[in-house]
């Protein structure tokens, strides 16, 4: 199947996101960004397609202990209510069981490092983590927190997931966490530990997880541009920068004024997994809200180099209306009105400096303030952020597709192959450059010529290998248009190859794309 991908050329820069749609693939980052395509070939009678990705932890070895050499263990608020650890059949070979009963309010769970000297992981090249998981009665619920090196760490509620908004289920079902959701936080070159909490109800039950693995079968994403206040992500507080948030009510233990906080899911999100959800109803008179601290420590924070407050809105019904409030550390304030919402999600760009009167050297929080008409509904807002002139959140656009043809094939010992490297763009394409990486235990490359997709149309180019390493199984090639850009399928590279003694599985990657 295609595997897509947005790339950069010369003149051109993309994101790269190679998704393969019906089978797993490997994915390597260069220094400036890389992609990987994979093709299996099998080097003996029987032609099987083996998926590239890396587990974590299969648990079929019925041990704790990470496929990688961590460690790994039960945990709990106080040592004394660990979940209970078993190794029982799974979806596929053994899963792990946790056994939880906590205390209502309190949390328990299961750690695990990446490494057996806990240092960090690179994960940069995986674009999600997938396990299979299942509940003993149904209706559990739990957070998958990952770490840095740094100690940063984002968990994030499996309960806004699709498929997962009403928690585990009692049959085997696959979860997916694009690791982008984590990516504003934690540092995925260097993450150490992936954890299992249990805090939220129901405080007793079982699940199971099996084959948790990072994988390339999402799309990759960029992180949105500009100081990301909160993405919404994860499910709860804190926000990306740290700081505190919540719901405010100025008489909440009476008065006709209400407010819920809850998060949207990936279905009703407008991008990334979660979206922040407040329902309310301010009374006829009075006010409700959210508030949220630029700091963990309740400090004031530089934005002066931002122009714009910059939120993605809509509303349960259309018309609700709010204020957006800015409070700098002195403890003064300026708001602004968010009207004009309508049941589809919109941008909201505020100028900062139509917010008069407060320091934004030291602004300290971002309100969200109920006291405009109507006086109840709901909203959802989404990727709250400081952007500069021109800054945009990544959007889903069309993608350029590249194939390794064939896609699978059986060669035998001292046959020679040809691979071909096709692309099909989604805009115009004036360069390109990869490294072609390949198991020289099994393979060999005899040698590399350029395709024709440089020259469509006529056109001249410079083509050159700049390498062929086949004791490390590398070959290096570079491609350009000399005039304007291609805008047509067709072949970049053909790269003949032999096939040695040896037996086995190679798969093909393309690193420094």
């Amino acid at each position: 199947m295609p595997y897509n991908f947005r790339g950069f050329t010369i003149n051109r820069h993309f994101l790269f996101s190679f998704y393969a749609p019906d089978q797993d693939v490997l994915l390597m980052r260069g220094t400036k960004a890389a992609a990987l395509v994979a093709a299996v070939l099998l080097l003996s009678a029987i032609t099987v397609v083996h998926a590239a990705e890396v587990v974590y932890d299969d648990f079929n070895d019925e041990s704790l202990g990470t496929n990688l050499g961590g460690a790994a263990g039960s945990m709990s608020y106080d040592g004394n209510h660990d979940p209970q650890v078993n190794f029982v059949q799974g979806y596929e070979g053994k899963a792990l069981a946790l056994a939880y009963n906590i205390p209502a309010g309190q949390w328990g769970g299961y750690w695990s490092f990446f490494r057996s000297d806990e240092g960090g992981y690179n994960l940069r090249g995986y674009t999600d983590l997938q396990m299979w998981v299942r509940g003993a009665s149904g209706g559990e619920t739990f957070k998958v927190e990952m770490k840095d090196t740094s100690n940063k760490y984002r968990a994030i509620y499996i309960t806004l997931v699709r498929g997962f908004e009403n928690g585990a289920e009692t049959s085997w079902k696959k979860l997916v966490i694009p690791l982008y959701n984590f990516a504003p936080i934690v540092d995925l070159g260097n993450v150490k530990q992936l954890n299992v909490v249990f805090d939220r109800a129901p405080w007793q039950g079982t699940v199971y997880l099996d084959r948790i693995v990072f994988t390339t079968d999402s799309p990759a994403r960029s992180t949105p541009a500009g100081l990301i206040v909160d993405d919404y992500n994860d499910g709860s507080g804190p926000n990306n920068l740290g700081g505190g948030c919540g719901i405010m009510d100025p008489n909440p233990d009476g008065g006709p004024e209400w407010i819920t906080e809850s998060y949207a899911g990936e279905s009703e999100a407008y991008e990334g997994l979660g979206a922040l959800k407040l329902t309310y109803n301010r009374g006829s008179s009075s006010w409700v809200g959210y508030w949220s601290f630029l700091r963990e420590d309740q400090q004031g924070m530089d934005v002066s180099g931002y122009r714009y407050l910059s939120m993605y809105v809509r509303g349960a019904s259309g018309g609700e209306a709010f204020r957006v409030e800015l409070k700098d550390s002195s403890g003064r304030t300026s708001k602004r009105n968010i009207t004009g919402i309508t049941t589809s999600w919109q941008e909201f760009r505020l100028d900062l400096s139509d917010f008069s009167g407060v320091s934004l050297t030291s602004l300290a929080m971002v309100n969200f303030i109920m006291d405009l008409s109507p006086n109840s509904g709901t909203v959802f807002i989404d990727l709250l952020r400081f952007v500069r002139d021109n800054e945009n959140a990544a959007q889903p656009t069309e993608n350029t597709v590249i194939r390794i043809l064939p896609e699978n094939r059986e060669v035998r010992p001292r046959e020679n192959f040809a691979v071909e490297i096709a692309v099909e763009p989604a805009a115009g394409v004036a360069g390109m450059q990869c490294t072609l990486r390949f198991n020289p235990q099994l393979l060999a490359v005899l040698d590399v010529q350029e395709g024709n997709f440089l020259k469509q149309g006529g056109a001249q180019s410079f083509f050159q290998v700049l390498s062929v390493d086949n004791a490390a199984g590398r070959v290096e090639m570079v491609g350009v248009r000399i005039n304007g850009t291609a805008t047509s399928g067709g072949t970049f590279a053909v790269v003949r190859m032999v096939a040695k003694e040896n037996q086995g599985t190679s798969q093909l990657w393309l690193e420094n794309v």
